[in-house]
């Protein structure tokens, strides 16, 4: 690939090399043959070799060997596959299997990068004439990320499944690499790295919907309270805010999946504070904020877990929870109830 050249140039670049190496073994296997028959001409007329070279005789088919011989080493000439000046700050991986593929994740940190780039230390590669078609029937890993080399950059792509482990900047400008992994253990440390970072990131996105889901129903419990207040024409709540949902306490054996239980603390802005009528139970802060607090004592919201999925169960009180006995018989309760 000739850097900074138009496309068009390096993709013709491409297509002529690669119609010359296929042409360079049938080259290889003519101008071998025509050596052989001129040398055997020259013992059976019992000549001079020497007479034979500068008449030019044997130099046709010998520098055809040459030079096919040459060029299909120079092409296939192995190469690193990952060269310690590579540097790169964030790859891209996805896993396409024969009946699923994952969401595409991307790595930043520094030393999950630097295992990446360890995998590949060392290894070799070297120049093909693939097409760079990929593999649909069998599970294939695909890696992409973006390579400072001194003063270039540019993409480079992996395309690993077992048995077939290939690495190119771009398909149509530039080569295939194979890389020499005979008995698989390169494919298997990439599939085993993607695996670990899919299935972890996987958790962290089902944590976070979780977490996401939580405080939506957080915030559900909220508008309602502030639709109660402003059930009264004269209250107008200016703003809100969540200044605690946290777990405290957690059961398994209540139900076949796990319940939490969150504890629910928030504040609510009223226009004027003096139009709100206190009822018994309710405090405001030293800032005019109406507190969460109420009668029946501060919400406590019971989460089952479902796998990744969250159910809302219902909205127990402190103070309701203090006369039934307890968490776990209020749950019960609450559970028979629904």
């Amino acid at each position: 690939m000739l850097w900074n050249a138009p496309i068009w140039l390096n993709e013709m670049l491409v297509a002529v090399i690669k119609f010359l190496v296929e042409l360079l073994p049938f080259i290889c296997i003519i101008s071998a043959g025509g050596l052989i028959y001129s040398i055997i001409c020259i013992l059976r007329n019992k000549g001079s070799l020497r007479y034979s070279i500068k008449d030019k005789k044997i130099l046709f088919p010998l520098g055809g060997l040459l030079v096919s011989c040459i060029g299909l080493i120079l092409f296939y000439l192995p190469q690193q596959v990952m060269h310690d000046s590579y540097s790169f700050d964030e790859i891209s991986i996805r896993i396409h299997g024969s009946s699923s593929e994952s969401e595409r994740i991307t790595i930043r940190d520094k030393e999950e990068l630097e295992e990446f780039k360890r995998i590949f230390s060392g290894q070799i590669c070297s120049r093909s004439l693939d097409s760079g078609s990929t593999i649909i029937d069998s599970d294939t890993v695909y890696v992409d990320f973006t390579v400072f080399d001194i003063d270039k950059v540019f993409p480079i792509h992996f395309i690993v499944s077992q048995g077939n482990l290939r690495r190119y900047t771009a398909a149509n400008t530039d080569f295939i690499y194979t890389v020499k992994d005979d008995e698989h253990i390169l494919a298997d440390k990439v599939f085993r790295y993607a695996e670990k970072h899919i299935e972890a990131a996987e958790v962290d996105n089902n944590a976070s919907n979780g977490s996401d889901s939580i405080t939506r129903i957080a915030w559900e419990t909220i508008n309602r309270d502030i639709t109660n207040y402003e059930s009264n024409p004269v209250v107008n709540i200016l703003d809100s805010k969540i200044t605690r949902l946290e777990i405290i306490e957690t059961f398994d054996s209540l139900a076949d999946t796990t319940i939490d239980v969150y504890a629910l603390e928030f504040r609510l802005l009223p226009e004027d504070l003096s139009k709100v009528v206190l009822a018994g139970g309710m405090d405001v802060d030293e800032e005019g904020w109406l507190k969460e607090t109420c009668s029946m004592g501060s919400p406590l919201l019971v989460i089952k877990h479902n796998g990744g999925e969250v159910e809302f169960i219902g909205t127990l009180w402190t103070g309701g929870v203090l006369e039934e006995g307890g968490l776990e018989a209020s749950i019960q309760a609450l559970l028979e109830r629904n």
